[in-house]
């Protein structure tokens, strides 16, 4: 859909710039970048239009196919050996040759050659037609109806959960809580930062701000148990060989890791911004980082997991894994034993009474 078209998707309170990105954000279904020998205007970031849009479409995850004038592919050897030469007479901006380098080598994509807009049209319909049969085989597969599975799945849980891979439930799974963890990626960079949005609250008395510590520990060993909880019902969930998952239920467990590792982190927000008397904040900072182990465990679980999963495939592809073999995947949920051993010698320190926080 062309920019100048009259049925372009046109929100008045948008900059021109920030219309056409959403236009592939929010209505775009297959992106096509032609890359010729013009950048095209430029944005603050520095980058094209363009540019920014054919980002915006590979964040999105949906088709994307590229074509490069032959020209510039012949000639972008040469500018990689003389990066500050004078292209002019090739390019209005020699930020073109980067971006055609980043299409072509830097993300790896497949990148198609033209010399003519016939070209770009030959190729693309031949390309339309086996995205078109992978959709049917994709349709057929989930019963040529509509398909039953959470509406909210990544791109990349869809895609396992269509093609079924060997294995496919335990990568559909860590895939899905991979996608949960990463929806707080924001809310974890504050935890790193020690950045909080909201006031804590006063907790001006010692007993006040004792009482109130107690009971967000006991928060925190409830958030503990019931992660413990959920992991068994993951055994129900995940089929032994031979025998299906229930998807809906995997989806739901991952759903729910995913609440309690915000919950986590809120938690440490919620410890770090209290208010309370200067002779509890050795204390209240070693309370925040109790749960921070546990926090980056279930972080670092769901790709570490599924590493393990693809090299052991490689591997049993490779015959230099036998069939029949186990992978461990293995999560501990704890404490740091020496910010634990340092919160022990703060209670000493200020003669309280240990039985009461643990």
């Amino acid at each position: 859909m062309l920019s100048e078209s009259k049925v372009f998707p046109v929100d008045p309170l948008l900059t021109s710039e920030e219309n056409c990105i959403n236009a592939v954000r929010n209505y775009a279904d297959v992106f096509v970048l032609i890359i010729g020998n013009r950048y095209g205007y430029k944005l603050e970031s520095g980058k094209s239009i363009t540019n920014t849009e054919y980002l915006t479409a590979i964040n999105k995850g949906i088709p994307v196919y590229t074509f490069s004038l032959k020209q510039m592919v012949n000639i972008l050897p040469v500018w990689k050996h003389n990066r500050g030469g004078d292209y002019s007479h090739i390019v209005d901006d020699n930020k073109v040759f980067e971006f055609l380098e980043d299409v072509r080598e830097k993300r790896s994509k497949w990148n198609f050659e033209f010399e003519s807009a016939q070209d770009i049209l030959s190729i693309f319909k031949s390309q339309m037609s086996i995205l078109f049969r992978s959709s049917l085989n994709s349709w057929l597969r989930l019963g040529g109806s509509k398909p039953i599975y959470p509406e909210d799945l990544s791109a990349h849980s869809l895609k396992l959960l269509v093609e079924k891979p060997e294995a496919y439930e335990y990568r559909l799974f860590f895939q899905m809580l991979q996608d949960e963890v990463e929806k707080y990626h924001y809310l974890k960079k504050d935890c790193d930062h020690a950045i909080h949005i909201q006031s804590g609250i006063f907790l001006n008395e010692s007993k006040q701000y004792l009482d109130w510590q107690r009971n967000k520990l006991t928060q925190l060993h409830e958030s503990l148990d019931v992660l413990n909880k959920l992991f068994t019902v993951l055994a129900q969930y995940m089929g032994e060989p031979g025998v299906p998952s229930d998807i809906d239920g995997l989806h739901y467990v991952a759903k729910r890791i995913g609440d309690y590792y915000a919950n986590l982190l809120n938690w440490v927000f919620d410890v770090r911004s209290a208010f309370v008397p200067e002779v509890f904040h050795p204390l209240k900072d070693l309370v925040a980082k109790l749960p921070l182990l546990a926090i980056q465990t279930l972080e670092e679980w769901p790709s570490t997991s599924l590493q393990k999963i693809e090299s052991s495939l490689r591997a049993l592809s490779e015959g230099s894994l036998k069939k029949g073999s186990e992978i461990n995947l293995v999560l501990k949920l704890g404490f740091d034993e020496e910010v634990l051993n340092q919160f022990k010698e703060e209670i000493n320190r200020l003669s309280l009474n240990l039985t009461d926080f643990l």
